[in-house]
């Protein structure tokens, strides 16, 4: 077992990231919170890039402790991404991430799409989002019918 490590550092574009390593506990997310909170200082909407992929194993009451934080990070509105390769890391993160109803975290494998997730802050799913309620205003109001669903030609 390796015993916890953790380094926090602040970017230049508005990107902190957290790397987490070794057993994780509750007691060990204290200090994080403390530098992180340090690094964000007024900043309302940076990104925040947890690297978990060194992390063996985190004790079941430590979720609540990263529940806490995320509620912080989604008042703040700030992006952030979770990198774990592992399945129990993931789904303690996916638990966090649900209970702290935070559409703006989400749980990656790699560090790559991650980093695009924090960067990119919605710019590619602008588009997405509106052509969705674009088709679903259309299929409500019958334009654009495609005989599935009871619109009228008009």
């Amino acid at each position: 077992m390796t015993t916890f490590d953790y380094r926090c550092s602040r970017s230049l574009e508005r990107q902190i990231s957290v790397k987490l390593c070794g057993v994780v506990t509750a007691d060990d997310i204290s200090p994080v919170r403390g530098e992180l909170t340090s690094l964000m200082g007024d900043d309302r909407q940076c990104g925040v890039l947890f690297d978990l992929r060194g992390v063996e194993r985190c004790a079941v009451p430590t979720r609540h402790v990263l529940l806490e934080l995320q509620r912080q990070l989604a008042e703040r509105q700030c992006r952030t991404a979770y990198v774990s390769n592992r399945p129990r890391i993931r789904g303690i993160i996916l638990w966090v991430i649900h209970q702290a109803d935070d559409e703006c975290a989400k749980v990656l494998g790699t560090l790559e799409p991650a980093e695009r997730w924090i960067q990119n802050e919605g710019e590619e799913r602008t588009p997405q989002v509106a052509s969705t309620v674009t088709r679903l205003l259309d299929r409500l109001t019958g334009r654009g019918a495609t005989g599935q669903g009871g619109g009228q030609d008009r």
